[in-house]
């Protein structure tokens, strides 16, 4: 089996990348609260401040966004160390050595068992 570091980082972001989703599913709430407690003050003040207090509620929802992001897929310091050293490992000849091993030993184990159970006369 090949482990690639692409792997490993998917694995690891699970956690965050769902604490993103709820973070962001709070923040677009508090979003339309605030959009809708705008558009009741704008209702009665002009258009210019209409205008600027949208276009100041759309900045602040690109910015937290763009903050999302970066928090979701940067990763921490844990995953790029896993990234980096669960390749090499999993794909080492003392690795691949030890898997040959564990195969000869299993097959082993399963003849000596089936002679046992022979002596025994079980089927």
């Amino acid at each position: 089996m090949n482990i690639t570091p692409n792997d490993v980082y998917w694995v690891l972001q699970l956690d965050q990348i769902h604490e993103a989703i709820v973070g962001v599913i709070l923040f677009m709430i508090l979003a339309f609260i605030g959009l809708f407690v705008c558009i009741m003050s704008a209702i009665s003040d002009e258009v210019v401040s209409r205008f600027v207090g949208s276009t100041v509620l759309f900045i602040h929802f690109l910015v937290v966004l763009l903050l999302f992001g970066v928090m979701v897929f940067l990763p921490t310091t844990r995953t790029a160390l896993a990234m980096y050293v669960v390749p090499k490992i999993a794909d080492s000849e003392v690795v691949e050595k030890l898997q040959g091993d564990a195969k000869e030993l299993y097959t082993l184990g399963v003849e000596r068992l089936k002679v046992e159970l022979k002596g025994r006369n079980v089927k």
